[in-house]
């Protein structure tokens, strides 16, 4: 013990600028994350939330290429010490300079969103293991297999970029996600890589086999790439299926209907065209009303769009499952117009799938009731306008635990009138990462558009005016998923043209 404490001295005095630079990085995220009150987070830290575990990696591998593994000719060879003892202080000096102020951090995000740290411990320790498993780990681990910095730099770009590829990100405002919040594939590739970077430290430290655990390195890197290939991305709802199989009387089927005069797109399209298909699903329960879209495909002569779980690739098309009118849904599909253009006037295939989920909801709470009803803390405030729009009465819902399905219902109380809205529906279109998975307070976010002129009209259901912030108040319905099952659909010989919803007229 007395020989690792003191390498960790000596680590902590040769690498103190780095961990310097990392801990005024972690304070600004710190920061930011604490002053946050929306879901969606400014440039500077989603980015931060990349920065950040790339600094967290470098540090932890500088550290361990302070006595190379690889070699013959470092000193540490002759000490007269066991075999984990160096592994021991390289170990030390992770849980001490990056774990440590990382639970800092995480106690003092929950503190700053008026929650106990205490009461929240396990959401705290689940942190921990999630950057052990995806920071930590792999960098001990391919940087015990490198001579120097340099080649440690190389390995780490080459595996990121890899990552990147994979995943499908891209900066295009249509795919504003990455990686998909929802997309399962990252636990079993994450677990994977774990597994395999224990496998490299322990041949390392133990008997310094370096070509061999090069070769295992490698092998657990194209295995967890080929096992995120494989995997489909409708793998969440694949598994919530499977835990919560939705028993049904007979076979789903879903076909195209006629196209409606004058249909309202489902959202407003911004810069895209926006195409709106009726459809009729038979088979499934009545209580089933939540239609995720999971994947989507345009096909035609010449003609290939495609959507996966969320992560746009194409970034040509966003697709989703329209809100229930009657006994009818509708297929809401937002087009660049280059991309609509192509295919607007030829017969094309849609095919996808989407998850039909049967709730048990549980209504009649306030916003001052949101803490029971499990949603967290919910506080309302209206936006500020911009150029070209009016501002909004946004809803939003923090909570150290996940956030459950929730519907808003705003009544203006003086007319009876009434809009409904999903929590977690608003979304906004950036150029930048949003995922703050760095983050141990979960949010989500409900929005009610603001309109100053007449919206008497029946294309306004959706706007509201702004006299209702005199008198209004919230209900909400928290909905529990009771069964989950994906369903595939098919749509052959569509004209898009002839469904082109009247907001893109």
């Amino acid at each position: 013990m007395r020989l690792i404490l003191h390498i960790f001295r000596k680590d902590a005095i040769h690498l103190l600028k780095e961990i310097a630079v990392m801990w005024a990085l972690l304070a600004w995220l710190t920061q930011m994350d604490c002053w946050r009150s929306g879901y969606l987070p400014g440039s500077t830290e989603g980015w931060l939330n990349l920065l950040l575990p790339l600094t967290w990696s470098y540090l932890a591998a500088v550290c361990v290429l302070q006595d190379a593994v690889p070699g013959e000719r470092q000193f540490w060879l002759a000490l007269p010490a066991g075999r984990g003892t160096m592994f021991g202080a390289k170990a030390l000096f992770a849980a001490v300079f990056i774990h440590a102020p990382y639970l800092i951090s995480c106690a003092a995000v929950i503190a700053a969103h008026g929650f106990n740290p205490l009461m929240h411990l396990p959401r705290l320790l689940e942190k921990q293991m999630v950057l052990f498993a995806a920071v930590t780990l792999p960098a001990l681990a391919l940087a015990s297999i490198a001579r120097n910095a340099m080649q440690y730099l190389l390995l780490a770009i080459a595996l990121a970029g890899t990552a990147v590829l994979v995943s499908g990100y891209s900066t295009n405002p249509f795919q504003n996600q990455w990686p998909p919040a929802s997309d399962l594939r990252w636990v079993p590739v994450s677990l994977a890589l774990a597994l395999f970077a224990v496998a490299v430290l322990w041949m390392q430290y133990r008997d310094r086999r370096t070509q061999w655990s090069r070769g295992i390195g490698f092998a657990g890197v194209l295995g967890a790439v080929a096992l995120y290939l494989w995997l489909p991305a409708r793998s969440s709802a694949s598994l919530e299926a499977a835990i919560h199989p939705l028993v049904v009387q007979g076979p789903i089927t879903v076909r195209a209907d006629q196209p409606e005069a004058n249909r309202q797109a489902g959202f407003p399209p911004r810069s895209g065209v926006a195409v709106s298909i009726p459809i009729e699903i038979a088979g499934l329960n009545k209580g089933v009303a939540m239609y995720p879209q999971l994947d989507f495909e345009i096909a035609g002569p010449g003609i290939h769009f495609r959507v996966a779980g969320g992560a746009m690739r194409d970034a040509h098309v966003f697709a989703v499952m329209g809100r229930k009118q009657g006994d009818q849904y509708h297929l809401n599909v937002m087009m660049e117009p280059a991309a609509y253009k192509s295919a607007a006037h030829v017969p094309v295939t849609l095919k996808g799938h989407f998850a039909a989920v049967e709730t048990n909801r549980v209504g009649g709470y306030s916003l001052s009731d949101s803490e029971r009803a499990g949603l967290g803390r919910c506080t309302d405030s209206v936006t500020g306008d911009r150029l070209y729009r009016e501002g909004g009465l946004r809803v939003v819902c923090e909570s150290p635990h996940a956030i459950p399905r929730a519907r808003l219902a705003l009544t203006d109380t003086s007319t009876g009138r009434h809009w409904e809205a999903m929590l977690g529906e608003a979304r906004g279109f950036v150029n930048y990462p949003t995922l703050t998975w760095l983050s141990p307070v979960n949010r989500s976010e409900a929005y009610f558009q603001l309109t100053s002129r007449d919206a008497s009209q029946a294309g306004d259901w959706w706007l509201v005016p702004r006299t209702t912030l005199e008198h209004y108040k919230f209900e909400i319905t928290v909905e529990h998923v009771t069964g989950t099952a994906v369903v595939g659909y098919e749509l052959q010989e569509i004209e898009l043209s002839r469904y082109l919803a009247k907001d893109s007229r």
